[in-house]
């Protein structure tokens, strides 16, 4: 089986690309990317994870709802870091990885 000889111009290729990308812009804004990940203090015992997405949302959450964050403190709680693309969260110290949308989810159901 021999591959065809494909032909394109250069006006083609950057078409290409321009929608490719208007697509990959429309697809994060459609799905439950992190921009950042911040926590507070909301009393002696209770923290609360902030959540800020790409698309302007904003999802916060007690830790107790979280069993692999309930028992951290904030120390642990800030040392995470996000995915390239946003789509996952991973707490270092607490060896603990979730993909975003799978802990908003969890965090939105009545049985986390």
């Amino acid at each position: 089986m021999t591959a065809k000889n494909w032909s394109i111009t250069d006006e083609e290729l950057e078409t290409q690309i321009t929608n490719a990308k208007e697509a990959t812009k429309k697809s994060l804004l459609n799905t439950a990317r992190v921009k950042s990940v911040y926590c507070t203090k909301t009393d002696e015992q209770s923290i609360v994870v902030n959540l800020s997405l790409i698309n302007g949302a904003l999802v916060s959450f007690p830790v107790h709802l979280v069993k692999e964050l309930k028992d951290a403190n904030e120390i642990s709680l800030k040392d995470q870091w996000i995915s390239h693309s946003g789509d996952s969260i991973h707490w270092e110290s607490l060896d603990f990885d979730i993909h975003t949308e799978d802990l908003i989810k969890r965090v939105t159901s009545n049985n986390n």
